[in-house]
This record gives structure tokens, C-alpha cells and sequence, in this order.
């Protein structure tokens, strides 16, 4: 009779322990909530991005940053490049101008991004210096939604600067609240900005021998 009470209550104690630890459990994991809704990004009148990369490298930080504005039917502004900012800046600015239904594509593409109530923790990298960055904001009439990201994702370095995609998860800031977004979704609507980013501008200040599309530049032929 003792070893049937005894092992009821073992078995009690093991079904409490079981429901905490999936109370614990589904508290933390990613999930989107479908409360949480993101304006009509297809209204934005400006946007501006920031595309980095840092680390322990001679040619850190690698930086392009962009200011678009609506004109018409297309987005038009600069395009701002630096390489090498703690040693030897090396920089050059180019006028970038994208068709509107690329832009449109692109900010349908956002919007589908999944987000979620959890806080955005960037991927944990494996042990290397690559530290990168990237910023979308976008201005609409009444407010300002700001997609970020600091992971690379399942991508390399260069990959990450010169492709976009990926850098998942990313996070998104939200009438002053910032949600996670476990998806590469972000990355992938930069990625389609890429054809017009001229790129290959950062690649020449990176190693002038750089062509577009042949490969990413080679980080031991620097100039």
C-alpha cells in the first residue's frame, strides 16, 4: 500500500513538473501573434537604410547608407559608401534611383514579415568577429516603422553586404515598441532591392580589381 501511495505521488510531482516546464516553454518560444498588425508600408514617402558590417579588419567599418525618396513613379537619392573608417577612409557617394513597382514589391515583402510578442535577440554567431548591422526605416504619412537586424543569419560576411537576404531573426520597432521577427523576410525584400544599390561601388573601395557578378571580394587582396 506505501509503495502505491509512494508511486502516485512521484507520478503527481512528475505531471507538476512537466506542466511548468511547458508553461515555461511556450511563454519563450517565438510565435506570431495576429494582433499585431503593420500599417500599409506600400504608403512610405522615404526611406533610408543602413547596410553595415564591423569587426577586427582593416576595412571596418564597411557602410552603405542610403536616403530614397518618392519622385514620381520611382525612389531616388544617394547612396553614401565608406570602407576603412578607423585607418584610411576610403568613401564615394552615387545617385541611386529604383522603380516604384520594385520599391512596392519590396515594402509587400515586409510586410509580410511574422511578428511576434517576444524581444529580439540577435543570433548568437559562432566565435568570430563579424558584427553586422542593417536598418530599413520607413517614413510613412502619420508614423515611422523601423526594421533591424545584427545576425547574419545562415550567410557569410560578404554574402550578407553584397546580397542582402537572410540575417534572420530580425527585429521591428512599432509605434515605440520593438517585436521580434523570426523569419528572413526583411532580408529577402532587401535582397530584391540589391540590382539597384550599386553595390559594386562599395566592392571597387573594398579591392578596385572587383567586378560585379564574378565573386565577393577576396579580404587578403586588399589595396
Amino acid at each position: 500500500m506505501l509503495r502505491i501511495k509512494t508511486a502516485r505521488s512521484y507520478l503527481v510531482g512528475l505531471g507538476v513538473l512537466l506542466l511548468v516546464i511547458a508553461v515555461v516553454i511556450f511563454s519563450v518560444w517565438p510565435r506570431n501573434d495576429k494582433s499585431i498588425v503593420l500599417p500599409n508600408l506600400t504608403g512610405a514617402h522615404s526611406i533610408a537604410i543602413e547596410d553595415d558590417w564591423d569587426g577586427l579588419d582593416s576595412l571596418a567599418p564597411v557602410q552603405a547608407h542610403y536616403l530614397l525618396e518618392r519622385t514620381g513613379e520611382q525612389f531616388t537619392g544617394k547612396a553614401h559608401f565608406s570602407v576603412a573608417g578607423y585607418e584610411k577612409p576610403r568613401v564615394a557617394v552615387e545617385d541611386v534611383a529604383i522603380p516604384g513597382e520594385t520599391v512596392e514589391e519590396f515594402l509587400k515583402m515586409l510586410a509580410q514579415a511574422p511578428l511576434t510578442e517576444n524581444e529580439y535577440i540577435p543570433q548568437a554567431s559562432p566565435p568570430t568577429d563579424d558584427y553586422p548591422f542593417a536598418k530599413i526605416q520607413l517614413q510613412l504619412e502619420a508614423e515611422t516603422v523601423t526594421f533591424f537586424s545584427q545576425s547574419l543569419g545562415d550567410a557569410s560576411r560578404w554574402e550578407v553586404v553584397f546580397a542582402g537576404g537572410g540575417r534572420s531573426p530580425w527585429g521591428v520597432t512599432l509605434k515605440g515598441k520593438d517585436y521580434g521577427i523570426y523569419s528572413a523576410r526583411p532580408g529577402e525584400a532587401l535582397g530584391a532591392l540589391q540590382p539597384y544599390l550599386k553595390k559594386d561601388v562599395l566592392a571597387r573601395l573594398i579591392d578596385p580589381k572587383y567586378i560585379l557578378p564574378t565573386a565577393v571580394p577576396n579580404p587578403t587582396q586588399n589595396p
